[in-house]
């Protein structure tokens, strides 16, 4: 029996209303080692996502029903799959999801890989990410071993997202294995 057989699949969803750019990133993607859905309006696409369950979005922000922006926001009513936004808008405005962070309703300001190390707690809120996973995705392969610069960090952002950084309630020490993002109770 073949161990491959049992890996999942990833999917992924293409919402665009362009036959030829669903066609090119079906190829692309499926090429890639994906499984490959496509919806043409916003509200095909988002029923899309609630049934298929994607492991990524790719969004079109010009289609003919629904904004793409409208779409991003029904799909985070309900899930964080990560969302790559497809435009050929120029207004960077209409492209960014900025990277904003607030405290107590005031910005927070994040270095990139403070920013990264969050972003990473937060795509796997709940769940314990090995020093390794970090330091891995964060500084690369050849960083697996640097828990150092990880605890720096880590020190770093609790100091700007935390009320109390000496008793961190967001951000969890897991001793010996690596760090964990309390899910919110909201």
């Amino acid at each position: 029996m073949n161990p491959e057989a049992n890996k999942a699949v990833p999917i992924a969803l293409v919402i665009d209303d362009e036959p030829q750019i669903r066609r090119l990133l079906r190829v692309t993607l499926e090429a890639n080692g994906y499984r490959v859905f496509d919806a043409a309006t916003g509200h095909d696409g988002v029923a899309q996502a609630a049934q298929r369950r994607p492991d990524v979005v790719l969004l079109d922000l010009g289609l003919p029903d629904l904004e793409g922006v409208e779409v991003l926001r029904r799909l985070r009513e309900w899930s964080k799959v990560p969302v790559i936004i497809l435009s050929v808008r120029d207004r960077e405005d209409d492209k960014v999801s900025t990277r904003l962070i607030r405290r107590d309703g005031q910005e927070v300001k994040l270095t990139p890989i403070e920013y990264s190390l969050l972003r990473l707690l937060i795509t796997h809120a709940g769940k314990v990410l090995t020093h390794r996973q970090l330091l891995t995705e964060v500084w690369g392969p050849k960083a697996g071993e640097q828990t150092h610069y990880l605890r720096v960090h880590i020190a770093h952002l609790r100091d700007k997202i935390e009320k109390a950084p000496g008793a961190p309630e967001l951000i969890r020490t897991e001793p010996g294995i690596g760090y964990r993002l309390v899910e919110s109770e909201r």
